[in-house]
């Protein structure tokens, strides 16, 4: 599969298959920092790194440079701390004082 988002973003979704407006959305740096609350650190060191596109500010081209990101890559990793989260805060102690999943079923 040669599509835009493998060649760029390392993402298997061919190009009819795209959905640039909400699935596969590109965002800005600044835009996955301030609506998802992300750190520098969270877009430059986490693993695996971010893959992202280099384009002109379209704002004003004396700008600096956009950074886009593919949107559910961005969000992958806030997936993982939502269950940490939930299973943290939300799962009740066993008679031990450690969090039991089994007690999700009962």
């Amino acid at each position: 599969m040669d599509s835009y988002l493998m060649q760029h973003f390392d993402w298997a979704t061919c190009d009819n298959c795209r959905d640039a407006e909400d699935k596969h959305k590109l965002i800005t740096r600044t835009e996955a920092k301030e609506e998802y609350l992300l750190k520098d650190c969270d877009l430059d060191k986490r693993e695996p790194v971010l893959r992202f596109i280099v384009k002109k500010n379209p704002h004003n081209p004396r700008w600096g440079d956009m950074k886009l990101y593919l949107k559910p890559q961005v969000l992958k990793p806030l997936e993982y701390f939502r269950l940490f989260f939930f299973f943290f805060f939300f799962l009740p102690l066993s008679a031990g004082g450690t969090r039991d999943l089994r007690s999700l079923t009962n």
